[in-house]
């Protein structure tokens, strides 16, 4: 019978995975929001608050990384049973357990980085941005 035991390395992995996951997913965020930042110009203009726009941006953040926490997740427990027959005894729900919520603390770690590109965001100047597109 194998037995499984996690050490220390194996959370500060986890942890890092996150982290990486995290700032992957704000990266994508910010090059789409300067991609985006006349279209977001034409929605301050047309009346959108600072607030819509954040809201929207936050939005799409905590959607990016559902997805990309629960793809993860259902991968990652995909290999456990394939890599896992006749070991698991009854752990699976434990192991989803660790999945789900190393996909809560994705969404978390991206929600709370995203505080920097919303502030960014009400930062733009509408009349500028159509101008110069």
């Amino acid at each position: 019978m194998v037995v499984a035991r996690a050490r220390g390395a194996d959370y500060l992995s986890v942890a890092l995975s996150l982290v990486l996951g995290a700032a992957g997913a704000v990266d994508v965020l910010v090059l789409s929001q300067r991609e985006r930042a006349a279209d977001l110009a034409v929605l301050r203009a047309t009346g959108w608050t600072n607030r819509e726009l954040a809201l929207l941006t936050l939005y799409e953040g905590i959607g990016l990384a559902l997805l990309g926490g629960l793809s993860g997740a259902v991968l990652g427990l995909g290999a456990v049973l394939a890599l896992g027959q006749g070991v698991l005894h009854g752990h699976l729900p434990a192991i989803a357990g660790a999945a789900l919520l190393a996909t809560l603390a994705a969404k978390a770690l991206v929600s709370a980085a995203l505080t920097v590109p919303i502030r960014k965001l009400s930062q733009i100047a509408p009349a500028h941005l159509l101008a110069a597109d």
